[in-house]
């Protein structure tokens, strides 16, 4: 997607390395996360549609229901998010993720 591009385009920017759509294996359900920042062990997801679809929000809240009951760290980004500057958001929400300061390139 044009989101998701722009993501990937501004992690590279920064010198932030990720694995894109890396495979997931967290119990009998594997999923495929939009980033893995492989310096942090960190994963993104860009979630495009949640609030818009009822479908897609059911399967948001499960997804975000596995990461928290396997342990995985996880940052959420949404079209809110987009909508703005990455530089002013993404800092803030990989500290909260991670409890560090988000490196700077």
């Amino acid at each position: 997607s044009k989101a998701e591009e722009r993501i990937a385009n501004w992690l590279t920017s920064r010198g932030i390395k990720f694995k894109y759509e890396k495979p997931l294996r967290l119990g009998k359900v594997t999923l495929h996360p939009d980033f893995y920042l492989t310096e942090f062990g960190v994963y993104v997801e860009y979630w495009g549609l949640a609030d818009s679809d009822p479908d897609y929000n059911q399967n948001h809240r499960a997804k975000l229901a596995l990461y928290h009951k396997h342990g995985i760290p996880v940052i959420s980004l949404y079209p809110k998010h987009l909508r703005g500057n990455l530089d002013s958001i993404f800092p803030q929400l990989f500290q909260e993720v991670t409890g560090e300061d988000f490196p700077v390139a």
